[in-house]
């Protein structure tokens, strides 16, 4: 080992044997994987490894929020999230599923505002409807609209029926 390999190995060994410092590291990777994450999800051509990465990103972003001392019933819902879209993205229906639900169970069982419910819902109908479940995904639209209905802040109801409008799509093509 190099002498810059050692000091690296020492410097390490620091951060995880004290919790502050423990605590900045899962703090920034928490986020930081969060955001790499969300930028594969937005481009637009994104090829089987990044796909790989962008779902090993959202699975790295939740595990550091778990070991966060300030993490939150919402911060997981928001994560739960992440991993749903993502899978939906990668076309993999069964995890989108699975997530979707627990975002949604979260996001209930904490009575979180219906912003977070309604992107619960909305994972768990683009999952069916890429799985060609049309009536399993309607019923999920349907309990994603009955979310949207109860948003107050604008800007988020209107997020939430783009995204809405988008799984739309993908039971009635535009001809």
């Amino acid at each position: 080992m190099t002498k810059r390999e050692e000091q690296l190995v020492e410097k390490a060994e620091y951060v995880l044997e004290h919790n502050e410092s423990r605590q900045f590291l899962h703090r920034h990777l928490s986020t930081d994987c969060f955001n790499k994450c969300w930028a594969l999800m937005e481009k637009k051509n994104r090829t089987p490894e990044n796909e790989e990465d962008m779902i090993l990103l959202t699975h790295t972003s939740l595990w550091h929020w778990k070991q966060r001392d300030d993490c939150q019933p919402l911060n997981l819902s928001i994560a739960y999230w992440q991993l749903g879209r993502a899978y939906c993205l990668a076309k993999n229906t069964a995890m989108a599923k699975y997530y979707g639900q627990k975002c949604v169970e979260i996001s209930t069982e904490k009575s979180m505002p219906p912003f977070y419910v309604g992107y619960g819902y909305e994972v768990l109908a683009h999952a069916s409807a890429l799985e060609g479940n049309a009536r399993e995904a309607e019923e999920y639209l349907r309990l994603a609209n009955m979310e949207l209905e109860k948003i107050t802040i604008e800007k988020n109801k209107k997020l939430l029926k783009a995204d809405l409008k988008k799984v739309e799509q993908i039971l009635n093509p535009p001809v």
